[in-house]
């Protein structure tokens, strides 16, 4: 069995507690009663924030210098659903890997907000639709 990225999860009485990692699964990890690791669909370094919103699912970022993209963890039936973010890379590898992880859930809007260091832009998930924004941000590069 290959190795693969996981995403760990610490279960409270009442909800789910996520940490984003960059570490390898390796074959025979094994979780406790309060922590497990996750085997997430993704098969290259290149995670990054991580918020929870009112359902209860983890949203991650991960992305390359050539791809973006939300990814969403249901941990109620462990599916995973991914949300690319379109658009031209527009910044070096350099600010790509060093940026971008900036991750928040908005109640109101029902929406994840997130920064995107490949397309230097802004941008929101709605997460009734599955539809990505963004809003590019007013620099030189």
């Amino acid at each position: 069995m290959a190795s693969q990225y996981c995403l760990t999860c610490g279960h409270t009485k009442n909800s789910h507690v996520f940490v984003e990692e960059q570490h390898v699964l390796k074959d025979g990890e094994k979780s406790s009663n309060f922590i497990k690791e996750f085997k997430i669909p993704i098969n290259e370094k290149g995670l990054k924030g991580i918020a929870t919103d009112s359902e209860g699912n983890a949203w991650f970022y991960h992305q390359t210098n050539k791809t973006s993209t939300m990814i969403k963890y249901n941990p109620e039936n462990n599916t995973f659903d991914s949300y690319p973010i379109e658009g031209k890379t527009v910044t070096d590898n350099t600010v790509i890997n060093l940026a971008g992880r900036q991750i928040i859930f908005d109640e109101r809007r029902n929406s994840i907000w997130f920064t995107d260091a490949r397309t230097n832009s802004i941008g929101s998930l709605n997460i009734n639709s599955g539809k990505i924004a963004l809003t590019k941000i007013p620099t030189n590069n």
